[in-house]
């Protein structure tokens, strides 16, 4: 039976309340320089996104600014996320959540062309979903498949 109260159980109650944005990148991974994350061949090809860096990378589009470019979007329109400029990684103690099921198994990681991407929303967000926020989050999905898959 559905019970209307269930929606509340998805996504996370942190206590950062930041949306997080899951690439399949562990916290640690995330905490590295921009300089590895960017050259290290081993943390694009291991991401949920990696078919989509191998088609901006052409366009001197660093794997940083791909995964920080979503996070961006939405500190833009008044939320705060990670991974992004102003939250490049999780705090050392912040509980995150990378990616699951889903992104994993229908992601480009294993060599698809599909990438998937993750959103896990603070229970705030959920709770009191406007639709001022759910048009802010349309907006960003938008512009992200406008900016990095309609240009290529």
């Amino acid at each position: 039976m559905y019970n209307s109260d269930s929606y509340l159980n998805i996504g996370h109650s942190h206590e950062e309340n930041l949306i997080e944005i899951g690439y399949l990148l562990a916290a640690e991974t995330l905490r590295l320089p921009a300089f590895t994350l960017d050259m290290n061949p081993s943390i694009h090809e291991n991401s949920s996104v990696r078919a989509l860096f191998h088609r901006v990378s052409a366009n001197s589009i660093t794997f940083t600014t791909l995964i920080q470019s979503f996070g961006e979007r939405l500190h833009l329109a008044g939320y705060n996320a990670v991974p992004s400029p102003k939250h490049h990684y999780p705090t050392p103690n912040q509980r995150y959540l990378s990616g699951g099921y889903s992104v994993r198994t229908y992601g480009s990681l294993n060599g698809g062309n599909v990438d998937a991407i993750q959103l896990e929303l603070p229970r705030i967000l959920r709770v009191d979903a406007s639709d001022k926020f759910i048009t802010n989050l349309v907006c960003c999905l938008n512009w992200f498949v406008k900016e990095y898959y309609w240009k290529q």
